[in-house]
């Protein structure tokens, strides 16, 4: 049986990825930056707890993944993706929300062009089958309900 050359091990970190979690729930977003920092090497995540916010980061930080909730005290998630997709227009995006409409779904797939649509609560397979797709930019539209 020939030998076979040994390959050289993949790097243990990818690509370091930068995730924008844009939520003014706190405890929402401690949650998904466990879920993202523990499961997917290579993860950095940043935080906004307010549009306002997360427009500052985008302004001043390269992102690679945007997770924004839709309804956010004073600020609407939807239009905010909105606002994303006409200025970082390759920058994939995920929303998330509690109140879960197959009408909020296709508005948000066809005016925000989203990638990906979760409803609270999150679970952690949701999330990284979601964040995952998103990332490696697959052209597919992700929904994902609770188990």
């Amino acid at each position: 049986m020939p030998v076979q050359p040994r390959r050289p091990n993949p790097p243990s970190h990818p690509k370091e990825r930068t995730i924008l979690i844009v939520d003014d729930d706190a405890d929402s977003r401690d949650s998904l930056r466990g879920i993202l920092e523990e499961s997917l090497a290579g993860a950095h995540v940043v935080e906004a707890g307010t549009v306002a916010e997360a427009k500052a980061i985008l302004g001043v930080k390269a992102i690679d993944l945007i997770l924004s909730d839709y309804q956010m005290q004073g600020a609407d998630g939807l239009e905010f993706l909105k606002d994303v997709r006409a200025t970082k227009d390759d920058v994939p995006t995920i929303l998330m929300t509690a109140y879960p409409a197959m009408g909020l779904a296709v508005k948000a797939l066809q005016e925000a062009k989203i990638q990906g649509f979760a409803v609270k609560p999150l679970a952690k397979e949701q999330v990284l089958t979601l964040v995952k797709r998103a990332l490696e930019k697959n052209p597919g539209f992700g929904y994902q309900a609770p188990e």
